[in-house]
């Protein structure tokens, strides 16, 4: 009894003076000036549940209860001071001869009570709160074991000990219970209880030294995640089909052929039958129907002809189409493999077959089969091994007739699936072919022929009967033979060496400012309305999208020369490149949206390139020899004798920007971007400074901001106290050596990497801090990524809406004052 007593007696009994006291005859807990923390049944109801796993110091959880109530949108908490901090502050000062000992501790557990009440409110009220001050308090050594916190909550429960905690001077203990009112409000023992309360959340920011690793905890009941394993993945083609063979020299030719079949092919969409409804299209004409439904050219005739062909059902009426009703559409295509096809017609044959399963609108499975003399194959057309894989089917029969004629009566077939056969020329003027073909249980639909020379020809069986719908000559030798050399993006693999985190992400988690431009007709491209490409100085292709986004880098580098910009489609581009000091001329074709960059080496050594200009697909040239045409699909050069209008092209080509000043307000909406830094130190407000600019939290709207000093009244702004070194740029291996880098290091390891396209790269020595990228802008709120996936700031930068004021409150004392704190502790201090 003696142990509980005392156990409650210490620990729910605030000493004299303390920051918090009872009040209301014990029903509520408030601050020393009065303002309320908690009220007694709703603290009970959460000790209650905690102290099976044990207990801290009573006054660390009063505190932690409190930083779950505070609001972020306060004046104050943007500023990131919360209102337990200012009452420990103000305690601390009112008895700083009796507590100076213990202001490291103070000072630790206000950081952990920042951590606390940056995290989201939902995990900090309501049943998350007793989960969060459990997660808290069972990661470090409790004061009390789970036996006597469950002791001394009852005892505290059934009201024995109300008049000692609640100090009521007029009563008398029981004989048996020892106390001792004066040694309990005596200064030291509030010191002890201090030191108690500041201990257990000291230790606790020890655990959990940001909100980032207090939140995961919450989340998942864990500190850390867990590694995920190291498993053999197969290696996965990126892109589409005709992508990965275009990438592939020994099958660059194939996709060449297969993107030209695509275009001549082109094959009809039917409707799906008839039907009386007043819905859906359009399938027929007949004589029948109701009068609704005449043809508007039957009401031209006169009143008695009219009703003479209504009479004898000589109008026509429309007939509307079928309900669809949704089955499963299929696509079969079967590829003759016998001896007339060996050769070009093989890989003619295959591409078409690649063409039909590509132009497929209706979105129908596809089935493909190799028709061999005496039976089939299934081939897989959806995979490039898959294609691979079909080239190599031979059969030494004559035709596939045998084997057509066993594929077409499998069950597999039905009677609406769209049927394709891809065969030679000479083979529908085979008579036993044809008899073969007529005597099919089910018909096929299509019929693609190919020869050796490059023709191609389209049919649709209708009834039995073979009807041409498209007919085309390909020069093979050109198209699967003579190929430029391909080059994947550059783009597409991130540098791996020393350089900024955010260097090695795909895509670049944060867009870039208007840097380093030159507002003439060459460097810009509107690839549609709104849709701005640019070459910057240097040499960097940016691409804006919208007029409230930054820009893409979509590729890294281009070798300095003369440019000259193309449409391919709505959402891709040509460039052509002319470098000045390699001679070498290279096309790009650029997919900004799919971060895709395909580059095709045209060239050598060519000389005295003069202009250069687009239309219709294709390039114009000149120089001082024969000016000369670059087709922008193939990449084919040829001669420009006898080409017409070569001047007029170019100069409606430099003619097709007007408006330059329109650019430049759609691209820069009024800020200003810092290219360079020459000195890096931490103020005298203990901020971020750089020249005369610092970087801190704007009190008006929570933002980050960069600021000039000169404006700013307090001198303290202007007091260089810690100084980094500048310090050599270690080789980072970029493609670019037009990007410049400054380099500052302080003392402790930590440092900053100043990049010429508008970015401060923060590293800290304390490796448990992440990398942090900041966008350097002035006139608009900054945007700022850590290496843990983290932003805030701007959404012009950032792209997701993550500007309220607690986010950004939380990420710049999480990620920023953290990095000038490790600075401030360990760094040496340099005069200036």
């Amino acid at each position: 009894m003696n142990s509980a007593f005392s156990n409650t007696l210490h620990s729910l009994r605030a000493p004299g003076n303390y920051f918090w006291r009872w009040a209301d005859k014990g029903n509520v807990i408030e601050w020393r000036d009065g303002d309320t923390i908690c009220y007694r049944d709703e603290l009970m109801a959460i000790l209650k549940k905690l102290s099976p796993e044990g207990l801290p110091a009573f006054g660390s959880i009063l505190l932690v209860f409190s930083a779950c109530r505070e609001k972020l949108n306060t004046p104050a908490a943007k500023e990131g001071i919360l209102y337990p901090m200012l009452r420990l502050l103000d305690f601390y000062e009112k008895n700083s001869p009796d507590l100076k000992e213990f202001r490291e501790m103070m000072l630790a557990a206000i950081r952990f009570l920042q951590i606390v009440a940056a995290l989201p409110t939902e995990f900090r009220s309501g049943n998350n709160r007793v989960w969060l001050l459990y997660v808290i308090f069972t990661k470090i050594e409790s004061k009390f074991s789970g036996d006597e916190a469950t002791s001394m909550i009852d005892f505290f429960s059934r009201g024995n000990v109300d008049h000692f905690v609640f100090k009521d001077q007029s009563y008398t203990p029981p004989s048996g219970y020892r106390f001792s009112a004066s040694l309990m409000d005596s200064p030291a023992f509030t010191a002890r209880i201090f030191k108690d309360d500041m201990q257990w959340l000291q230790k606790a920011g020890e655990v959990f030294p940001s909100a980032q690793e207090l939140e995961l905890a919450v989340r998942t009941g864990l500190k850390e995640l867990p590694n995920s394993p190291e498993l053999e993945v197969p290696t996965q083609e990126s892109g589409d089909l005709l992508q990965q063979l275009q990438q592939d020299p020994t099958t660059t030719g194939l996709a060449q052929l297969t993107q030209r079949l695509i275009a001549a092919l082109n094959i009809p969409m039917h409707a799906h039958g008839s039907s009386d409804q007043l819905f859906g299209g359009v399938s027929d004409i007949t004589n029948r129907g109701n009068f609704d439904r005449l043809l508007l050219s039957e009401l031209a005739h006169d009143d008695l002809s009219l009703m003479a062909r209504l009479a004898n059902n000589e109008a026509l009426y429309l007939r509307r189409e079928e309900l669809p009703s949704n089955p499963e559409k299929q696509r079969i295509l079967l590829i003759d493999i016998t001896l007339r096809m060996w050769g070009l017609p093989r890989v003619f044959a295959v591409s078409a077959a690649l063409a039909c399963a590509h132009n497929n609108k209706a979105k129908a499975r596809i089935l493909s089969y190799a028709l061999s003399g005496n039976s089939f194959a299934e081939i897989d057309l959806l995979t490039k091994n898959g294609v691979v894989n079909s080239l190599e089917q031979l059969d030494a029969a004559l035709h596939c007739g045998r084997a057509l004629t066993l594929f077409m009566g499998q069950p597999v077939v039905k009677a609406d699936d769209e049927v394709f056969l891809v065969t030679g020329e000479e083979s529908i003027h085979n008579v036993l072919f044809q008899s073969i073909l007529s005597s099919l249980k089910k018909p096929v639909n299509f019929l693609v022929t190919v020869n050796r020379a490059g023709q191609l020809q389209f049919y649709e069986f209708i009834n039995g009967r073979r009807k041409l719908l498209s007919e085309a000559r390909f020069n093979l030798q050109e198209l699967l033979f003579n190929t430029n050399k391909k080059e994947k993006s550059t783009d597409t693999s991130k540098p791996l060496g020393n350089v900024p985190a955010i260097m090695k992400q795909t895509p670049c988690p944060l867009f870039f400012p208007a840097s380093k431009i030159k507002f003439n007709v060459d460097s810009f491209f509107e690839l549609k309305k709104d849709h701005l490409i640019c070459i910057t100085i240097d040499q960097r292709v940016l691409y804006w999208n919208s007029k409230t986004r930054g820009a893409q880098e979509i590729i890294a580098w281009l070798e300095p020369g003369r440019f000259c910009f193309g449409a391919a489609s709505e959402s891709s581009f040509y460039i052509l490149a002319y470098a000045a000091v390699t001679k070498m001329l290279r096309l790009y074709k650029v997919s900004p949206d799919l971060n895709y960059t395909e580059i095709t080496k045209l060239t050598e050594n060519l000389e005295g390139i003069t202009d250069m200009g687009f239309d219709a697909g294709c390039f114009y040239i000149k120089s001082y020899g024969n000016p000369f045409v670059v087709e922008a699909a193939t990449g084919k050069v040829n001669e420009g004798n006898g080409k017409a209008g070569f001047d007029n092209i170019i100069d409606r080509y430099r003619k097709r920007f007007t408006n330059l000043h329109f650019v430049k307000k759609y691209i820069n909406d009024g800020y200003t971007t810092l290219n360079s830094v020459k000195q890096v130190y931490i103020n005298g407000d203990g901020e971020l400074g750089f020249d005369d600019r610092h970087l801190g939290l704007n009190s008006n709207n929570g933002c980050i901001v960069i600021s000039i000093d000169h404006n700013r009244e307090m001198k303290t702004k202007n007091e260089r106290i810690l100084r980094a070194n500048d310090m050599e740029v270690p080789y980072m291996g970029l493609a670019n050596t037009t990007l410049k880098f400054s380099k500052f290091v302080w003392n402790d390891g930590s440092e900053v990497l100043a990049d010429s396209r508008g970015l401060l790269h923060l590293r800290s020595a304390d490796k448990t801090i992440p990398e942090i990228t900041i966008v350097m802008v002035m006139g608009k709120p900054a945007a700022c990524w850590a290496a843990d996936g983290r932003v805030c700031g701007a959404i012009y930068f950032t792209g997701v809406d993550t500007a309220e004021s607690g986010d950004i409150t939380g990420f710049y004392y999480n990620y920023i004052q953290r990095f000038i704190d490790r600075i401030k502790k360990y760094a040496t201090v340099t005069e200036i």
